[in-house]
Parts: C-alpha cells; sequence; structure tokens
C-alpha cells in the first residue's frame, strides 16, 4: 500500500512540475524534471543527458520539456548559444512557459547581454503573476495537499507546497510546511534555504541568518545562501558581515 502510495505522489509531482516550471524561483534550483519517452529516462546525474534529451526531441518534437532541460545542460556547460536557442524553442511551443525566459535570461546575462536578460526576466515575472490571478497556485495547494495524504512522509510534496503558500505571500504556512519537509529530511538544503527566505520576508532576520548558515554547514558552496544571509545581516545593520558575504557569493558564481 506505502509503495503505490509512493508512486502515485511520485506521479501528482510529475505532473505539478510544469506548474512549479512556470514560477520564478529567487534563492535557489527548481527540482529536476524526468523527461519520459518510449522507455527513455533522463537522469539528473548521468553525463550524456544532452544525449538523452537530443533523442527524445527526435521523437517527439514538440516536447517542450525535452529543450527546457537540454537547455539547463547546454548552459551548465557554458554553451549559452545553444541554451538560448533551446530556451527559444520551448518559447516558440509554448509562449506562455515563464521558466524558459527565466532560463535564457540567464544564458543572456552570461552572454553580457544584459537588456535581453532583463527583458525575459520582466517576461517570466510578469506570467508568473498572470497564473497567480487565474488560481493556479490554489489548484497546486490542492494537489500537492493530495500527495500528502498519499504519503505523509514525502519531505518533496511539503516542500513544493509551502513554496507555494510563499507565492501566495502565506508565509506562516509556508514555513510550517518548510519546516515539516526538514523534520522528515533534516539536511533538506533546499527547504533550509527557502525557509530562511521566508523569514527573511516577514523581517524575522536572525531566524533566516540561522536557516542560511544551516544551508552553508551542509552545502559550503552555496553562493545563494551567503549572498541572502548578507541581506539578512544588512537588514539588522551588520555592514561587515553583510560585506564579508556579498563578497563570498561574487566570489562564486551565482547560477540559476
Amino acid at each position: 500500500m506505502r509503495a503505490r502510495a509512493t508512486r502515485n505522489g511520485g506521479l501528482l509531482h510529475r505532473i505539478l512540475h510544469r506548474f512549479c516550471c512556470h514560477l520564478k524561483i529567487l534563492w535557489g534550483h527548481p527540482e529536476v524534471m524526468l523527461v519520459r519517452h518510449g522507455g527513455t529516462v533522463a537522469n539528473p546525474l548521468a553525463s550524456d543527458n544532452i544525449a538523452i534529451y537530443t533523442e527524445t526531441i527526435r521523437l517527439d518534437p514538440n516536447n517542450v520539456s525535452a529543450y527546457q532541460q537540454r537547455s539547463r545542460e547546454y548552459y551548465r556547460k557554458g554553451e549559452y548559444d545553444k541554451a538560448i536557442k533551446d530556451c527559444t524553442e520551448a518559447i516558440r511551443l509554448d509562449p506562455n512557459d515563464a521558466w524558459a525566459y527565466h532560463n535564457r535570461g540567464m544564458a543572456y546575462s552570461k552572454k553580457g547581454d544584459l537588456q535581453k536578460a532583463k527583458a525575459d526576466w520582466d517576461k517570466a515575472k510578469s506570467l508568473a503573476s498572470v497564473y497567480a490571478k487565474k488560481g493556479v497556485y490554489d489548484k497546486a495547494i490542492k494537489a500537492y495537499a493530495k500527495a500528502i495524504r498519499l504519503d505523509p512522509d514525502d519531505a518533496l510534496a511539503y516542500q513544493m507546497r509551502g513554496f507555494t503558500y510563499y507565492m501566495k505571500d502565506e508565509f506562516d504556512k509556508s514555513i510550517e510546511d518548510f519546516t515539516q519537509a526538514i523534520r522528515l529530511k533534516p539536511d533538506y538544503v533546499r527547504a533550509y534555504r527557502n525557509r530562511g527566505f521566508t523569514y527573511y520576508k516577514k523581517s524575522d532576520y536572525d531566524k533566516a541568518i540561522e536557516d542560511y548558515t544551516q544551508v552553508i554547514r551542509l552545502n559550503s558552496n552555496d553562493a545563494w545562501a551567503y549572498h541572502n544571509r548578507g541581506m539578512a545581516y544588512f537588514k539588522k545593520g551588520d555592514r561587515l558581515r553583510a560585506k564579508a558575504d556579498y563578497d563570498k557569493a561574487k566570489a562564486m558564481e551565482l547560477d540559476p
């Protein structure tokens, strides 16, 4: 019974991932989508993902998700022109794909074309606002609640529902879900990072600093954690520590 629930919960995550790709995540990496076609599965840890996504596109030229994921692989390899090309194709297939605009903006920024980058980021933000007005967030929250009923130990479902509450400015509910995700998975970096940013939005800078410090303990190369902790120190008036964290983040490279 439990195994079945877990499989059903995983199915909900894959369905809901398309919704999450429309959200501009301001403080971390999005969940990785598994692209399936004819039994082909792209492993986020594999070295030949580009070949897998390319084969998926060959079999299904209208597979927006495959273009999205291949663009991220190109981005990670520093092949920004190819990343831009794939994002542009994803946008052609789905003009309302906010995440494709966001990622294309990141690639443009790497090439130094900040004007095009800003235009794409602005477009991503406007699309996210449209989805909120259409009640997409409420539908996602209901779906994640169903996933949690199927598997109460599913940390990912709590984390993603918490993020959705955050997008609705329901910060207390957001913190509750992030906290539960951390209880279930004590080394859950993304949940700490997102809870920290939510505390920051509530002006609870001490708790934000605690969460970002924990992120850094778990992953000392997390540039976003240094950057956001620096923001919290700055709000507290601790300019020295803020500058140290900003410098540390700048020395690293902030990836999307």
